[in-house]
């Protein structure tokens, strides 16, 4: 069963007592809840249902109010309270993260809290040390848990890496985390809800960079897994659209493209309805798309701009596949032969070998050739490497625009 986790930040305070500190009491609000409280966490922990809290400080962060505000008051050390409060006060920035009293906060406050101790961040050295400690606290996470980001205190870079090192961690593993919200206390505002802090939910900032990075996907490697998914809850209609054409891309049934970029065309009316991170990324995607093959007229002409994008998206492979079959197409046009047919390839293919009129077409075509041979039939040609065949790729790619543009 998956956990609800509150990832939190610590701060030193603004109410200072002679063995203690704490934040300003407020009445936090979202929707009908209502919490009075001098943490956030606390009115977060009530209203989300939080199993699981890991809270992150610096060495002079208020430790000692979190043990006072969430330890039982019957079973309060006050001497070890003093202690910490103590041990914090005196805490230098160039001192070494260590602080047994912290600690021994954390196994007072119980197996459900996870404390953390991290740099101010200020160095580059530092802001690396503080991602490295962010990654190894969230391995605690559990496959499948719910993560809820509190944002409101600390210092302001802090959530910053908090919500990348969350995006690492779910990246590089395969827990399948989810953040389910992040939030912000907003007491600048409190006037004007009648001394109450509205607590403000920023999903989009998580929302938006799932876009990004199924953009990013996309644009560079051809990968439209994630921005399919994410459109199916916001537009269907363009979510197939968008799974059709990658599809035909990636299987380089280019004969469909004329067809399918006709459909991208006629989508205007559906871009209209989209909101939200989808109406700024997808009409743009597609739009590149459209200025992409805007050129191509003929059919070796589509082949050879797929040649390029798949290159482009590292798909070395497919961009050699693509661009002997431009170089047959384009001899089939120059000489007025019917595409379809192996009779007809072959054909096409001894004008290229043969005819003194297509020897630069024959100085990129055979070497070419070769390599997608080997590559295609798996013959592992030990004269072909695939560094070189990459390189190679990329002089054969830009000589032949300059014959069939």
């Amino acid at each position: 069963m998956s956990r609800k986790v509150l990832i939190t930040f610590l701060g030193t305070g603004g109410v200072r007592n002679e063995d203690s500190r704490n934040y300003r009491k407020a009445i936090y609000f979202k929707d009908d809840f209502e919490s009075e409280t001098p943490f956030i966490s606390a009115a977060l922990i009530d209203y989300l249902n939080i199993d699981y809290v890991l809270m992150f400080g610096t060495l002079k962060s208020m430790w000692e109010a979190v043990y006072l505000h969430y330890k039982d008051e019957i079973n309060i050390d006050q001497d070890f309270t003093y202690a910490l409060f103590s041990s914090c006060e005196n805490a230098k920035y160039s001192d070494l993260l260590s602080n047994e009293y912290i600690t021994h906060l954390e196994n007072k406050l119980g197996g459900n809290w996870n404390l953390n101790l991290i740099h101010y961040g200020i160095s580059e050295n530092e802001i690396q040390t503080n991602f490295e400690i962010f990654t190894k606290a969230l391995n605690v996470l559990k496959h499948g848990d719910q993560i809820y980001l509190d944002i409101t205190h600390s210092f302001r870079s802090l959530p910053l890496f908090a919500t990348t090192a969350i995006d690492f961690i779910n990246t590089v593993s395969n827990k399948d985390l989810q953040v389910n919200g992040i939030y912000y206390g907003m007491l600048e505002a409190s006037a004007e809800f009648g001394n109450k802090a509205p607590i403000v939910e920023l999903n989009y900032i998580s929302e938006l960079q799932k876009w990004i990075k199924g953009s990013y996907a996309f644009t560079k490697y051809g990968a439209s897994d994630l921005l399919e998914s994410l459109l199916r809850t916001d537009n269907k209609t363009i979510a197939d659209k968008l799974n059709d054409f990658t599809d035909m891309l990636s299987m380089n049934f280019i004969h469909e493209v004329d067809s399918k970029l006709a459909v991208i065309k006629s989508l205007s009316k559906e871009f209209e309805k989209m909101s939200g991170p989808s109406a700024l990324i997808i009409p743009q995607i597609f739009k590149q798309f459209i200025i992409y093959f805007r050129q191509a007229k003929k059919l070796s002409e589509y082949q050879f701009l797929l040649s390029k994008w798949h290159y482009k998206n590292s798909n070395f492979a497919l961009s050699y596949l693509c661009l002997v079959e431009a170089i047959v197409t384009f001899v089939c046009e120059k000489e007025c032969i019917t595409y379809l047919g192996e009779d007809n390839h072959n054909m096409a293919k001894k004008y290229i070998i043969n005819n003194l009129k297509y020897t630069s077409v024959k100085e990129i075509f055979s070497p070419a050739n070769k390599i997608r041979t080997s590559v295609t039939h798996l013959t592992g040609n030990k004269n072909i490497g695939a560094k070189q065949s990459i390189i190679s790729l990329d002089k054969f790619i830009k000589d032949f625009e300059k014959i069939i543009f």
